[in-house]
């Protein structure tokens, strides 16, 4: 926050009127955009626990609708928002973890052709490149062993 102090220093140290000015406006522009910026986020939370609520309410009248009989009759239907708050926090430090877990599987999946013959000629390019892929190279077993251990699974 500016006050006189930091004005007159300003100008002490030869600043002219108009680039303090311009500093202000700079300050009070970034301020506003931060401000813009946490009113949309806290609105966007609120959004995401309402909607998280309704659907967790949804899921557990399915539930009860559908399959009443795993339902305890003692169970406290009534979801809260700190039971949304919950879940979300959850979804979001599980989810990037997912993705990434995702990820490495699908490298550990995909391998690159190595020998593949230009269509529709006789005669290669001097740029061509001879690739081959043999099915018999990939073992889902293979990948799915190594993505376990490397997540720690097994």
């Amino acid at each position: 926050m500016y006050n006189i102090n930091d004005i007159l220093a300003q100008l002490q140290s030869g600043q002219s009127a108009d680039e303090i000015a311009k500093s202000f406006t700079d300050a009070l522009n970034a301020a506003i955009q931060k401000q813009n910026e946490q009113t949309k986020a806290d609105e966007r939370r609120k959004a995401k626990i309402c909607d998280m609520t309704n659907l967790m309410e949804a899921i557990i009248d399915f539930i009860d609708e559908y399959y009443h009989e795993v339902m305890p009759k003692d169970m406290d239907l009534d979801i809260t928002e700190a039971d949304a708050v919950e879940l979300i926090d959850e979804l979001d430090t599980a989810i990037p973890q997912l993705v990434s877990a995702f990820k490495d599987f699908e490298e550990l999946t995909v391998k690159p052709a190595s020998h593949v013959e230009p269509i529709g000629t006789t005669k290669k390019h001097p740029s061509a490149k001879s690739v081959t892929f043999e099915a018999k190279d990939f073992s889902f077993g293979d990948a799915m062993e190594k993505f376990f251990k490397q997540n720690g699974l097994i």
